[in-house]
């Protein structure tokens, strides 16, 4: 039964976050149509990036990451009734603090615009329509803490499908927006559709809260020492969380400089590779991250390391294949996604060649999501602090030698080479911690997805030459693109096959056994 449940809980998980991708496509899609890649998408998407990018991904993970495994030793060594006062007060003090940074957002937002979108400084059209959305977006802020903190204590408790559902709140109210209400209150609409949409989050998440007998207390203490724990275990966490955001930000400040349609390229083509890198890594860290902390916890590091080992040949069988198709058919993808309305062909082809550089970087994300959790279980949350901010620093140097020459791909390419080197330090990092996660088996197994991978390339240029498609028309490229992936698809499994790969067995382990395997065989 504990199998099956399993089976059912990932699958359930898998498809939720799935739905709330597609949902995040289909929100892109109607917003390229409408805004195309003009002043008002680049505005939109800058001032966004902002309260989603920088709070909902650095403050959500480093909350989430620092809160949960506390949240978890309270729960297993002191009951729920001690866990919930801890909890209380940790969202008190976390909300006032978001308070205040939405505050000087509001007041001061001609200043928080030039933090993400520093090209805005000479375009005064731009800089004043980026602002006045500042103002209206910054909310966010608060939702997004407070969910994420909801999150992790649901997860904690067991529940991780209601977890997954959030996300549909904020695209389906965009999604309305755009298709009915957009010609008639325009881009400032959107705004307040895009923050409305973060509130039904929260809310959403609130009878699922009572249900599990949470109860929320009033008050603040700053001297608690489980407090002092969590702000010891945050500030590392903090560093390590701005990684992503911050080189994506990095990306978004110098590309608003390169063109005015810069900023919305790089997101169109950012969004496609982050939506369906984040399907299957989402759903199957935030189900393991709590059980990894309770086996640390319990001093059970070999449960743990099996665990983190079992993640990592798992997601890699998984991301192989799809990071390998996006990026020989980026084209037609980013064709039947966005090339509507006020989005061009032109368009088409410059964020296809950015989606094409972005998804060899799939499997880097990854893996550090996994790692940075095992270490954030382990409570050494040093180590990913260094992966981020060497990433962070190789980023930058590398954006600002190569965007002068390459432009945009300068930038993509900046972002995948740090993302490469954010992996290694990781995992060199967890050999020094465990030697015994990367056995020989474990590097065999992985050499055979790669051999896999490369196998899925060589099926997707062939059936370029062999299907006669036209690939600028949208039926078309729509046949091509179902066909080719069909086709890749059935080439890796049969190289999988051919070379005894144990990536399926483990998977089913993984489940069976709920988050402890075998090794690698």
């Amino acid at each position: 039964m504990k199998k099956k449940g399993n089976i059912f809980v990932y699958l359930v998980l898998v498809s939720a976050v799935l739905v709330t991708k597609v949902l995040g496509l289909v929100r892109n899609m109607l917003l390229s149509a409408n805004y195309g890649t003009g002043i008002e998408a680049s505005a939109f998407t800058a001032v966004s990036n902002l309260p989603l990018i920088v709070f909902d991904v650095t403050f959500g993970t480093a909350i989430s990451a620092a809160f949960v495994p506390v949240f978890n030793e309270k729960l297993t060594n002191d009951g729920p009734r001690s866990a919930n006062r801890f909890a209380s007060n940790f969202l008190n003090i976390v909300l006032l603090f978001a308070a205040v940074l939405v505050a000087l957002g509001v007041i001061f937002p001609k200043a928080a615009v030039m933090l993400v979108a520093g090209g805005f400084g000479n375009d005064a059209q731009a800089l004043s329509l980026a602002s006045s959305l500042m103002r209206i977006i910054m909310p966010i802020i608060c939702f997004a803490c407070g969910t994420f903190i909801f999150v992790g204590i649901l997860q904690s408790y067991g529940e991780f499908i209601a977890p997954s559902l959030v996300s549909l709140f904020s695209n389906l109210s965009m999604i309305v927006y755009l298709l009915f209400l957009n010609g008639r209150y325009g881009i400032h609409g959107l705004a307040v559709a895009f923050c409305a949409g973060w509130l039904m989050q929260l809310l959403f998440l609130v009878p699922f809260l009572k249900k599990k007998k949470f109860h929320y207390s009033a008050g603040l203490d700053f001297k608690s020492p489980d407090i002092k724990k969590v702000a010891v275990l945050t500030l590392p966490l903090f560093v390590s969380a701005l990684a992503q955001p911050i080189n994506q930000l990095i990306s978004s400040n110098l590309s608003s400089g390169i063109s005015e349609s810069g900023v919305a390229t790089v997101n169109y083509a950012y969004n496609a590779y982050f939506i369906v890198a984040g399907v299957f890594s989402y759903a199957l860290t935030n189900m393991f991250f709590p059980e990894m902390s309770r086996r640390f916890a319990s001093r059970d590091t070999d449960g743990a390391t099996d665990i983190c080992r079992d993640m990592l040949s798992t997601i890699t069988a998984v991301i192989m294949p799809i990071m390998v198709f996006l990026a020989a058919v980026s084209e037609p993808i980013i064709r039947i996604i966005y090339q509507r309305g006020k989005f061009t062909a032109q368009d088409t082809v410059s964020v296809a060649l950015l989606l094409t550089v972005y998804a060899f970087g799939m499997i880097f994300l990854s893996w550090q999501d996994i790692l940075n959790k095992f270490f954030y279980s382990m409570q050494k949350s040093v180590v990913p602090m260094i992966a981020a901010a060497s990433g962070i620093a190789v980023n930058l140097i590398l954006s600002l030698i190569l965007s002068p020459f390459m432009g945009l791909t300068g930038l993509a390419l900046s972002t995948v080479i740090a993302g490469a080197l954010m992996t290694l330090i990781l995992s060199l990092f967890t050999l020094k911690y465990t030697r015994n996660i990367f056995k020989k088996d474990f590097a065999a197994e992985i050499l055979k997805l790669v051999i896999g991978g490369a196998a899925v390339f060589a099926a997707c240029s062939l059936m370029l030459r062999v299907l006669n498609f036209n690939t600028a028309v949208l039926w078309q490229s729509i046949m091509y693109t179902l066909l080719t992936f069909a086709a890749a698809l059935a080439v890796y499994l049969g190289v999988l096959f051919i070379l005894r790969s144990k990536s399926i067995n483990n998977i089913i382990n993984l489940f069976g056994k709920g988050g402890k395997t075998d090794d690698i065989q």
